[in-house]
């Protein structure tokens, strides 16, 4: 019974800090992490409460399946979605997509302009985009 609940944690969570009605407005600050494999039930749930979401320019639907072409083509090992007042999505690249991507320019610069021409030319521009490399992360951000 305790693994049943636990599948669907991640899709409450979302459900929860996204103003679900019966939680009374919602969370401003939240962050939930999966990892990034279509395999694993907390990736599927995090996919689906996300596709439900439609902020000003966050599209959800648009973006989990932007997030979905990413991990099925191994660019990412790790997700974590949530709110920071607005939208807040944090995408951790394999070594080997970091690895691809690096095309002489600094790394970090080439990662954010490759990420933030993927959600630009799908029509769900972040207003921020920017690499955390202490974390080694890529922090998309829409007010």
């Amino acid at each position: 019974m305790a693994k049943r609940t636990q599948q669907h944690l991640v899709k409450k969570l979302i459900d929860i800090g996204y103003d679900a009605p019966r939680y009374r407005g919602g969370h401003l600050s939240f962050l939930v992490g999966v990892r990034a494999s279509a395999e694993t039930v907390d990736w599927t749930d995090l996919v689906e409460a996300m596709s439900k979401i439609d902020y000003n320019n966050f599209n959800g639907h648009v973006v989990a399946t932007l997030l979905a072409f990413m991990v099925d083509g191994g660019q990412l090992v790790m997700v974590e979605f949530g709110r920071e007042y607005s939208p807040v999505l944090y995408l951790h690249p394999s070594g080997s997509f970091i690895d691809d991507i690096h095309l002489g320019s600094s790394r970090s610069k080439a990662i954010v302009a490759y990420f933030d021409r993927m959600f630009r030319d799908a029509g769900v521009a972040p207003d921020e985009c920017q690499w955390e490399n202490d974390h080694q992360r890529l922090r998309l951000w829409w007010d």
